[in-house]
């Protein structure tokens, strides 16, 4: 289920000095996983989670899910989804539009097509956005060794939203399960986000076959914006069409 959860308030730092740190994870609908979480949220003190097919949900933190349990985010929300819509929910927090998604990887290309659309129609006019969540595609983009017609058609509508761009930096995967590996948890971000935003494969231990993704964006702008952070943009005539729909 695509989650965010709202955190419990920690503790006051003496400076303050980022905007929001989000963690992003797949639970597997396991107990320990969860239970790690929230001593994690704790120890690298996490703002936001956005989560997905959590064990159950918990008291005393704010909860925002889809119809299916399937997406989940800490801080005060002060706007969310009405109408959740399966596979993704949304929450406004420190006037940032945070989206929570989950694609499932056995839903037919037609499936997956509606599934991106909603959230393209759903994100139009949400400024600054972050749009995370497993869409178990396949990217050259994001560090896949080919690209699969979901990936295409991933590429091709955030492409539509002009200022979207992907955060995800380097090739690290995000899911090794059975002695393979692929990267299929992502970040995207209005461009105007990424020059003070890092998003980056965590390696603290979760008990998920999934690994944390760490996002943080800061409050303040970079004394140095480096060449290779510039946002990714995409031709899509180029893209090929006679690709397999796996």
């Amino acid at each position: 289920m695509p989650r965010i959860t709202s955190c419990p308030t920690r503790p006051k730092e003496a400076k303050k000095t980022y905007k929001m740190r989000i963690l992003q994870l797949n639970l597997n609908h396991c107990e320990a996983p969860q239970d790690l979480l929230w001593q994690t949220v704790r120890d690298i003190r996490i703002d936001v989670g956005i989560l997905r097919e959590q064990y159950k949900n918990l008291e005393n933190v704010a909860w925002i899910s889809d119809i299916t349990g399937r997406a989940c985010g800490r801080q005060a929300i002060t706007e969310a989804t009405q109408d959740s819509t399966c596979g993704f929910v949304w929450a406004m927090i420190r006037h940032l539009y945070l989206y929570s998604c989950y694609a499932l990887p056995n839903t037919t290309t037609e499936e997956f097509q509606g599934f991106i659309d909603r959230i393209v129609q759903d994100a139009r006019g949400r400024r600054p956005v972050v749009i995370a969540g497993e869409f178990n595609a396949w990217a050259t983009e994001w560090g896949s060794q080919s690209t699969n017609r979901r990936g295409e058609i991933l590429l091709e509508a955030f492409a539509k939203m002009e200022d979207l761009v992907l955060a995800n930096t380097g090739s690290n995967p995000t899911l090794m399960r059975g002695g393979r590996s692929s990267v299929i948890d992502l970040t995207f971000v209005s461009a105007i986000l990424l020059p003070t935003t890092n998003c980056q494969v965590s390696d603290v231990y979760i008990h998920s076959d999934h690994q944390a993704i760490l996002t943080t964006i800061w409050n303040r702008e970079p004394r140095v914006i480096r060449h290779e952070r510039c946002a990714v943009r995409w031709k899509t005539r180029k893209f090929g069409r006679d690709r397999s729909k796996s």
